[in-house]
């Protein structure tokens, strides 16, 4: 057993302190099989016990120093010689524990206990791959922020191969290509062209929407000139739709008539939330308003033109707040 340590108490510039070092060099021409710089071997008699076996431990405290190593590694291959560099290479251990912060790929102030950096921002590197025994992928995280299920070439920011189990979906605003793919299920945001802010299932001809829950409602039956006074429609709200909004109202007319003068106001509990001039065949009027058990809406043609409109069909769209 040996103890030494390495010291600096002069007031002056010490270079490097080294408490070990070795420099290992082959100039024969011969080829050393293995060069071990430290070499444990740990052997436990039958008879006796060793508590705890370290074979390189290192501890300190650090008062004025800019870095602490507790191993550092710098490995290089000759420009004549091949193989592998392992800056660490554990075999045969059950554990490996690690109390603090590790980070790969970068230095400077790790954000979680694994910190990984990839080596560029595009799908030709990747930032993890989680293999099995049999060397399929379970997960791939690739450098262009695109991860894979099962998958090691992801073709979304998620993409699963394989069946999906979850507690819920939150489904946002969908900026990509309209639905090409046989049972997918895709958002549309109402922002443009067809899209209506519903939710389609499938492809091509067999795909469907499902659409927000809508209240039908006669008001003035068909071809039926209009006239000043509440109409014949209206709708109570039952307990299952309490806390609910009605987000929108459309209005359709089986003949426009003059495209001034015909006016309709829709009412909830009597009093005026929107008044719509009939001046082509279907309005949407956008309400956003809260509803409650009991509240009844109503609609009253409070105005006619020189020639009336005739017929008027309502639908009453709901949404969950």
């Amino acid at each position: 057993m040996y103890n030494y340590s390495t010291q600096n108490k002069a007031s002056g510039y010490v270079t490097a302190l080294y408490g070990h070092r070795l420099s290992q060099y082959n100039n024969s021409s011969y080829t050393v099989a293995t060069a071990y710089g430290s070499y444990y071997d740990f052997t436990t008699n039958a008879n006796t016990a060793i508590t705890t076996q370290t074979a390189f431990y290192v501890t300190g405290t650090a008062f004025r120093g800019n870095n602490q190593y507790g191993f550092y590694a710098n490995l290089a291959n000759h420009a004549s010689g091949s193989g592998t560099n392992w800056g660490v290479y554990i075999q045969q251990a059950d554990k490996n524990y690690f109390q603090k912060n590790v980070l790969i790929g970068t230095t400077g102030t790790p954000g979680a206990y694994l910190h990984i950096k990839g080596a560029g921002a595009t799908s030709g590197t990747y930032s993890a791959l989680v293999y099995n025994s049999s060397d399929s992928v379970i997960v791939a995280v690739r450098d262009d922020r695109r991860m894979g299920i099962n998958k090691d070439a992801p073709g979304e920011a998620l993409d699963v191969n394989g069946q999906v189990r979850a507690d819920a979906v939150d489904i946002r605003n969908f900026t990509g290509s309209s639905n090409t793919n046989d049972g997918q299920l895709q958002y549309h945001d109402g922002s443009s062209g067809t899209y209506s802010a519903y939710l389609t299932l499938g492809a091509g001809e067999r795909r469907f929407p499902i659409m927000p829950t809508v209240i039908p409602l006669q008001a003035v039956d068909y071809n039926t000139d209009w006239t000043t006074g509440r109409t014949k429609a209206f709708w109570t709200v039952p307990v299952r739709y309490n806390g609910w909004k009605v987000s929108k109202v459309y209005l359709m007319v089986s003949t426009i008539g003059s495209t001034s003068g015909n006016t309709v106001e829709i009412e909830k509990g009597g009093v005026a939330l929107a008044t719509q001039t009939i001046s082509s065949s279907d309005h949407t009027v956008a309400l956003d308003e809260n509803i409650s058990t009991g509240d009844i809406f109503t609609f009253d043609i409070t105005g006619t033109g020189a020639t009336a409109s005739k017929g008027l069909y309502v639908e009453i769209e709901l949404r969950f707040q």
